[in-house]
């Protein structure tokens, strides 16, 4: 059976994004091998589908600052305390109680490791980058870069990238060269069988059986590029009269107001579906016809590769990584083309679709933590 590690999954909260995903995945499976994770968490809101699940797995949360209704409150918590001094104080005792193994880092957490030294001897250290490094590390959280050197340099903290060309830029941006590249996990048998068929899950979900539905699922941020995709919306409603899109996100992004708003200027939000925090993404893809994700940019963008393990075509900018194509239903479109050549592509059932430049199974959570166990334990 092997030795049983004690890890520690650090992520700032569990909200529903793709890293978050990321640390959900990793959790259940490795507890179901009999490997003990705690996930320390900065924030949570009520009824978060990712912690639900963890804890219904009793997987042990610890939230440092409190549970916040308000995810306007909890932002402007999280903008004002970056890492205090009660934070560094709660991380050192969770390292000196629970004695991890292995400490995994996900994203702007980094931050948190600032004065921690001696209480890292003897622990092996990762960290996962789930953004473009050189837009998170020369961009909002630049002062991580330097946290991270030290513990590369201190503490031979192991960095992950998510593919070859992330890997290639991590190990030029720290003057490395043992970047290891390792696939986002997805559980695909829960985005291959659902109990309830397509018309089901639309009943459901109160979108009519013959419509034709644009699907996304994202933050409602900046990088998810929403405002384009009610453009493209806009574009295909006008040739095709049944067009309904179908937004999957976390609550509380700061341009769900924007892209509500101009729903309403476009007289389009009586035909679109806004569903926020839900459990059962999984089944909601399959309530799509097509999958649009024109991001401005991604680390990885484990959506597409939801939607391509429910079977989706796929329609997608030309910033999102190629290692992200894993089925024959996939179409890259330049952000430099318009919303109306977007929804021409969306309406083609003969277009060529991209070549797939690895296989779906290759991001199975069973896979994927077979590797991740090697990397902990070598």
């Amino acid at each position: 059976m092997g030795k049983k590690y004690k890890i520690i999954q650090f992520l700032g909260g569990l909200d529903q994004g793709g890293a978050e995903s990321v640390i959900r995945d990793y959790a259940l499976e490795l507890s179901k091998r009999g490997h003990q994770v705690e996930i320390p968490l900065f924030y949570t809101t009520p009824n978060l589908p990712n912690q639900m699940a963890l804890e219904k797995a009793e997987i042990r949360i610890d939230v440092f600052r409190g549970l916040y209704s308000c995810r306007i409150l909890k932002r402007a918590y999280n903008k004002i305390l970056t890492v205090t001094y009660y934070d560094e104080r709660k991380i050192r005792k969770l390292i000196q109680e629970f004695k991890p193994d292995v400490i995994h880092i996900h994203g702007y957490v980094l931050r948190c490791f600032k004065h921690l030294d001696r209480e890292l001897d003897g622990i092996k250290l990762f960290y996962t980058c789930h953004n473009p490094p050189k837009e998170f590390f020369a961009g909002k959280w630049k002062h991580q870069f330097g946290i991270a050197k030290r513990l590369i340099n201190e503490h031979d903290m192991q960095l992950i990238a998510l593919h070859s060309n992330m890997a290639q830029e991590l190990n030029k941006l720290f003057g490395i060269n043992n970047t290891v590249v390792l696939n986002n996990p997805l559980p695909l048998d829960k985005y291959r069988s659902t109990n309830l068929n397509k018309e089901e899950i639309r009943e459901k979900n109160g979108i009519k059986s013959d419509a034709f539905v644009i699907g996304n699922v994202g933050r409602f941020n900046s990088q998810k590029n929403h405002e384009f995709l009610i453009d493209i919306f806009y574009e295909v409603s006008k040739r095709k009269q049944n067009t309904i899109l179908l937004l999957v996100a976390a609550s509380g992004g700061d341009k769900l107001s924007a892209s509500i708003n101009k729903l309403k200027r476009l007289n389009l939000l009586n035909r679109t579906k806004i569903l926020l925090d839900q459990s059962n993404v999984s089944e909601l893809y399959r309530a799509m016809d097509v999958f649009v994700f024109p991001s401005l940019y991604e680390g990885f963008g484990i959506a597409l590769l939801e939607a391509q393990a429910a079977g989706l075509k796929c329609v997608i900018s030309d910033t999102i990584p190629q290692e992200t194509i894993v089925t024959d239903k996939v179409f890259v479109c330049s952000l430099k083309r318009t919303a109306s050549d977007w929804a021409k592509v969306i309406l083609d059932d003969h277009i060529a679709y991209e070549k797939k430049t690895q296989s779906l199974e290759t991001f199975d959570v069973k896979n994927v933590v077979d590797k991740l166990i090697e990397l902990y334990t070598s």
